[in-house]
């Protein structure tokens, strides 16, 4: 499968340039998926077996840099490196800074040899426009499944990306009625990308209502989903 590039209009802090490349993969592969793989391609070597040898890897690796080691492999090189403004050539830190010393982070620089060849490899496919990363509702129900919804009442609702700024009157979860007037909920007591537990208005009607999630990106630019089908209060 290839990665999907599209050109999505540039609004990150400091863009000199209106538009940029955005990229979309296939997929994630996880590291029990990543050994599964490796289990099955050509070695003898049992699932166990590798996950014994990439731990150690893992810890080895890890052990060298701590010591001040830069670390070759075949994938990159790993090593540690200052960052952090002084003010004079003793040293000395910023003004406000907690420590005397620099703050370090592990750096990793791919293997030229294995840039090259991931790159060559690799099949790209063009999008005429980016996916929007757009809130995904995907099924909502009261918390007793008799007793239906109802104004006042709570709901859970289930999906994709569906974190918002609760303190924000323009995102949040809202109550599309038919002559297309939006209630926003505004008690939230449970506010995660995956699940979100909310009250009911309960100056709501009886009758039916789309449901629709609205949030927005970092750089502000609204993003919206509705949720398939529409639930009744009682």
């Amino acid at each position: 499968m290839p990665i999907f590039i599209s050109a999505r209009a540039n609004n990150l802090t400091g863009a000199r340039r209106p538009w940029r490349f955005h990229t979309r993969h296939d997929g994630i592969v996880e590291f029990e998926q990543l050994v599964e793989l490796m289990a099955r391609a050509r070695t003898t070597l049992s699932k166990p077996d590798i996950l014994a040898v990439v731990t150690l890897y893992s810890e080895i690796v890890t052990s060298l840099v701590a010591d001040g080691k830069f670390v070759k492999t075949p994938l990159g090189d790993y090593y540690l490196t200052a960052v952090g403004g002084v003010l004079d050539a003793t040293g000395k830190r910023d003004k406000g800074t907690e420590s005397s010393g620099p703050d370090l982070r592990l750096r990793f620089r791919p293997a030229r040899h294995t840039e090259l060849l991931i790159s060559k490899t690799a099949s790209v496919q063009r999008e005429a426009e980016g996916p929007r990363m757009s809130p995904l509702p995907l099924a909502v129900a009261p918390p007793d499944s008799a007793s239906g919804f109802a104004a006042g009442g709570t709901a859970r609702l289930i999906g994709k990306r569906l974190a918002f700024d609760a303190s924000d009157q323009a995102q949040g979860v809202f109550l599309i009625a038919s002559d297309r007037t939006a209630t926003r909920c505004s008690s939230y007591l449970h506010l995660k990308p995956s699940v979100v537990i909310f009250r009911l208005p309960e100056n709501l009607a009886s009758g039916h209502y789309a449901l629709e999630v609205r949030g927005a990106t970092r750089a502000g630019t609204p993003r919206s989903g509705r949720l398939a089908g529409e639930i009744e209060l009682g």
